[in-house]
């Protein structure tokens, strides 16, 4: 393909525009390549919108984006994971936020226990960072190292300075509240009602119906909070905020009705759930199509 300077135009409108190519053609292509060399893919780490964006080449599965003089020759972190993993896109937002130059180095499905993917992630999960050959595993660890890193850069105060205690301890708490009330009721649904219908496997009714009644009273207190603060950790968006939002995405998206009657959750999900940051990966990393 020609190689085309594409100014003031969408980045995702720019890749419908070039390449319209359906999932099914994309599942096909990628059963061509060895199942040992995972696919790789250069990203455009500046939300959705570019200055100028330069497409080079669609040759073996590599999409090759050109960066703004302002991130010219910055060295660009790499992500191993999965395109539409909802922990993998908890990273990407992050890194999007802080407007950080990164690669996804695809790790398909069936391979997470792979000898090679095993030597960067002992549990046989995803994501994994490598920095330059300094590696990290745990998503949530990730966001972290990556928003003390480029703490100046892209949106700041994501979280709060040490020296502010009674502000860290609240940023703290609501960190936790996501890692241990949130997200493993969440995680125990999805596989139910989402994972298993794709594997076309019976779901659990009782199951389903016990899970979903203890996701309504972990949101009842969330509303509860979120009636005093329009945020978790304060009046100020934080990772405990953004941790949520992959999660929160599935979840709302197969039972809307839970979050319908919490008005206070209902607007502080729209208020995150609507960030630049978060709309350019939702739909996936890599993978743009016109639905």
């Amino acid at each position: 393909m020609a190689r085309r300077n594409c100014d003031d135009i969408p980045a995702r409108e720019l890749v419908n525009s070039i390449f319209r190519i359906s999932p099914p053609q994309l599942r096909n292509r990628s059963t061509e390549r060895s199942a040992d060399k995972p696919t790789e893919f250069h990203l455009h780490s500046i939300i959705s919108e570019a200055p100028c964006v330069v497409f080079k080449s669609f040759r073996e599965w590599q999409w090759s984006i050109s960066y703004p003089p302002q991130l010219q020759g910055s060295a660009m972190l790499t992500i191993h994971g999965f395109w539409r993993s909802s922990c993998t896109k908890r990273v990407a937002l992050i890194l999007h936020e802080k407007a950080v130059p990164f690669k996804l180095v695809e790790v398909p499905l069936g391979t997470f226990k792979s000898p090679e993917h095993l030597k960067k992630q002992p549990f046989g999960q995803i994501p994994v960072l490598d920095d330059e050959g300094y590696v990290l595993y745990e998503s949530r660890a990730i966001v972290r190292y990556i928003n003390a890193k480029y703490a100046a850069q892209g949106t700041t105060g994501l979280a709060p300075s040490t020296s502010d205690v009674h502000a860290l301890g609240k940023f703290e708490m609501a960190c936790s509240i996501e890692y241990s009330q949130f997200s493993p009721v969440v995680d125990r649904l999805m596989k139910e009602v989402i994972f298993k219908k794709a594997q076309g496997l019976t779901v659990d009714e009782t199951i389903e119906k016990t899970l979903k009644t203890i996701l309504e009273q972990k949101l009842d207190v969330y509303d509860q909070i979120l009636a005093k603060q329009r945020y978790l950790a304060g009046e100020n968006v934080t990772l405990a905020d953004l941790f949520h939002v992959p999660e929160c995405d599935l979840i709302f998206k197969y039972a809307p009705d839970i979050v319908q009657s919490q008005i206070h959750v209902g607007k502080w999900w729209q208020e995150i759930s609507s960030r630049k940051s978060w709309l350019a990966v939702k739909d996936g990393l890599v993978f743009i199509w016109n639905k």
